[in-house]
């Protein structure tokens, strides 16, 4: 019926095509100035039938050929037709570019047809057609402890194994369905055949949920396959096996969304190679390569879109009690009660130990402890920024008398930490990089989106990951208006910009002082400023002068606050927090600095069976000769992007140094910026190391800014081949590789997580894991 149903769409789609062309006289003339009436009715009844044609020898291969499940949709034909339409009829009689252009991107439709058809659902050929679902009889229970035989159903209660004896052929699937309230776990497939009768042999393992409800595994026997063993583990909930369907294949599955992902990346390098974007040189004055931008950062900001929790309520705040809540409504209440401590309440065997700060030493007197709270003098503080709490909660409770979520805060400052990005990235390539590339522009803008954190912190929507967005953001701020700043002509703009960059930099303090670091960037703008010749003395003061008073007054205020709770200008608290050890004990040494090269630059993903193949590491750290903190992390060169960013470098100072006895001013103050990030972030990532161990939490401190670093690194190398035309689209070519590897990698880690109840993106999409993986393995 689905044939029939879209031949006649087919047929009605050309026909109103052409009957538009026909009626239409000022397009008809503009169009087909060459061509009569009749050639273009015998050349739509061509293609028509051509269309027809391959619909047809479609439908009958998924109907005839394969067992489906979900067939061709209705809109997918449509999408065809309309393709084929623009690129062979019209396209016959368009201008030579233009044609070109249509017959590619029809192409460029049906090459991913033939393929879903084809090739991704391959494994879906099956001319015996056979199914069946084995009797109770055939199953044994292998775990009796963790496993339950109830109605023709097994109920896992842990983690355990079931044998079907199958003895059987021709079996080349299985269909496993689940319930229950698990949200994620693994499932194996072991397998005895003619190959291995006597030892069984895994031959399938996947992560699933019992709320994604089935999955699919397809197998190979070599003869008869004698035996099926179903394990699974990392059972937190029980899970109910409730049926097991065996099928000579697995059925024909036509996915919409990978079509649509091929062909819409099809033709956008297809247009690239076309316009020959990778030669065009960004211009912020042509309005085109102001939308090219727009929509780059209008791409990215609803990107941030999937990682919006569902069924979120802003947070009703109740003085009464805040024990409950996270640190930032603790923080609030705190204000709004006119006091500098948390209000929550303290055990009195806290107030008894020799060392609270010993985890191990609460633990075994059972005392209660607020977790990761700052305990000082027989109080509770919160050693995380106010700013965040001033920022946003203030007004945001004001407007609504409700508090937000650690989801919503985290979409605020995340929202402005792309904007910000993009800003201060825009305004860098404008003060240093000449003629740059748009491709390379646009690519790294959104690359350094992926790689700068932001969907990490977006991710996870927690305190932690909350104050690096709003840090990021205030620091991001600081960067765009300094470098905006630097060698503005209008006095007052200038002025504006260094009080927006001092007050964003104090501000970036409140929020995570380590990040506050990555302001160092920074200096060679300010001293230039400060040497600048043709700039009189007042001048200079009055610069100065801006942009420190709000770092003044801000740090006093911050130095204030930290004495009233602390007793210290300096100390915000980290030294006294409730955690896995005593901070006490974390002290800076310069002998710690390889290990922290080594954690955070070159510590690799680890490799795993189940898709999507990476996780973050937990290598143990041994050998350092004392505790380090140590929990998911990965190293700067899972990021091929900032990898080959950093490895260029060199090559990019030399090229501009080389022959020189003396490099312009304009030189010094790029250069000097591009070693600091480099430099900077070696040194952050140590005083991390040091002062609290390794997690990929901490890897942010420094990821936005060697993102950036990349960018222009990537834009230097381009300008720098310009007169070598073949070695500048080599390095073009490979950048892009670079970046879109980082963006893919990136994505993966981001599924890698997979746990539903803690990332806001599974919470949002509970099946993703689950899709992604039979939209990308579609030989399993």
């Amino acid at each position: 019926m689905e044939i029939i149903l879209s031949a006649v769409i087919t047929v009605m789609l050309y026909a109103a095509g052409v009957s538009a062309i026909l009626f239409a006289q000022p397009l008809r003339q503009r169009l087909f100035a060459f061509a009569d009436t009749g050639k273009l009715i015998r050349r739509a009844a061509i293609v028509c039938g051509a269309n027809l044609a391959v619909v047809l020898l479609c439908g009958a291969f998924v109907k005839f050929l394969t067992t489906a499940a979900v067939t061709v949709p209705i809109f997918v034909y449509v999408v065809f037709a309309v393709a084929c339409f623009f690129g062979f009829v019209l396209g016959a009689f368009a201008q030579k570019c233009t044609s070109k252009l249509l017959k590619a991107c029809a192409l460029l439709c049906i090459i991913p047809f033939l393929l879903e058809i084809f090739v991704f659902n391959a494994k879906s050929v099956d001319l015996d057609k056979s199914r069946y679902t084995p009797s109770p009889s055939q199953y044994q229970i292998l775990s009796t402890d963790t496993v339950q035989q109830s109605n023709g159903s097994f109920e896992f209660s842990g983690d355990g194994s079931i044998l079907i004896n199958v003895n059987s052929e021709n079996i080349g699937a299985a269909h496993l369905n689940f319930s229950g309230s698990d949200n994620m776990f693994n499932c194996s497939l072991l397998m005895a055949d003619e190959n291995s009768s006597k030892v069984r042999i895994a031959v399938g393992e996947k992560k699933t949920s019992a709320k994604y409800q089935h999955t699919d595994f397809v197998l190979k026997p070599y003869g008869t396959l004698y035996s099926l063993t179903i394990s699974l583990s990392d059972i937190k909930n029980p899970v109910t096996l409730t049926s097991v369907e065996l099928s000579s294949a697995v059925p024909f599955e036509f996915s919409a969304l990978r079509f649509f992902v091929l062909m819409a990346v099809g033709i956008v390098v297809y247009l690239i190679y076309h316009f020959k974007l990778y030669k065009t040189v960004y211009d912020r004055r042509k309005r085109l390569h102001k939308v090219a931008v727009a929509f780059a950062l209008l791409l990215c900001l609803l990107s941030t879109l999937l990682f919006i929790a569902p069924h979120e309520q802003p947070i009703a705040y109740t003085p009464s009690s805040v024990a409950g809540s996270d640190h930032y409504v603790q923080m609030f209440d705190a204000v709004m009660k006119g006091q500098a401590n948390l209000d929550l309440p303290v055990d009195n065997k806290l107030l008894t130990l020799e060392n609270p700060y010993d985890s191990s030493v609460r633990a075994e007197s059972g005392v209660s402890a607020y977790w990761d709270r700052a305990f000082y003098n027989g109080q509770y503080f919160s050693y995380f920024g106010i700013v965040p709490v001033l920022t946003f909660y203030m007004p945001f409770y004001f407007a609504t008398s409700k508090l937000p979520t650690m989801n919503m805060t985290a979409f605020f400052f995340a929202a402005l930490a792309i904007i910000f990005l993009f800003g201060t990235v825009l305004t860098v390539v404008k003060r240093f990089v000449k003629k740059p590339n748009m491709l390379l522009l646009i690519a790294g803008l959104i690359t350094a989106v992926f790689s700068g954190g932001i969907f990490y912190a977006l991710y996870f929507s927690n305190v932690y990951f909350n104050a690096v967005l709003s840090a990021l953001s205030f620091l991001l701020l600081s960067l765009w208006t300094a470098f905006a700043s630097y060698e503005n002509k209008s006095v007052k703009k200038q002025l504006v910009l260094l009080f927006i960059s001092g007050l964003s930099f104090i501000l970036c303090v409140g929020c995570r002082p380590t990040m506050a670091l990555c302001a160092l960037i920074l200096a060679p703008v300010f001293i230039h400023i400060l040497l600048r010749r043709d700039y009189s003395l007042k001048r200079k003061i009055v610069c100065a002068g801006v942009f420190l008073a709000p770092v003044i007054i801000g740090a006093a205020a911050l130095m204030w606050y930290n004495y009233i709770r602390f007793g210290s200008l300096f100390e915000f608290g980290a030294t006294y927090q409730l955690t896995v050890n005593d901070i006490h004990a974390n002290k800076v040494s310069i002998l710690e600095l390889p290990s922290a090269i080594i954690n955070y630059f070159l510590r690799p993903m680890d490799f795993i069976s189940q898709f999507p193949h990476i996780e973050m590491s937990n290598i143990p750290i041994a050998n350092q000769g004392h505790y380090v903190y140590n929990k998911m992390a990965l190293g700067i060169i899972s990021f091929p992007s900032i990898v080959l960013g950093l490895v260029l470098l060199p090559l990019v100072m030399k090229n501009h140094i080389k022959g020189a006895k003396r490099l312009k001013s304009h030189n010094r103050v790029k250069f000097s910026t591009y070693l600091i990030i480099a430099v900077l972030s070696v040194v952050i990532i140590w005083l991390d190391y040091c002062m609290a161990g390794v997690t990929f939490r901490y890897l942010l401190d420094i990821l936005p800014s060697l993102s950036i670093l990349a960018i222009l690194v990537f834009l230097e190398c381009n300008s720098n081949f310009a007169t070598t035309p073949s070695l500048q689209n080599k390095s073009t070519l490979l950048c892009c590789i670079s970046m879109a590897a980082s963006i893919v990698l990136v994505a993966l880690q981001l599924l890698s997580f997979g746990e539903i109840e803690v990332g806001s993106l599974f919470k949002r999409f509970p099946n993703i894991l689950f899709e992604a993986q039979r939209l990308v393995e579609f030989w399993c």
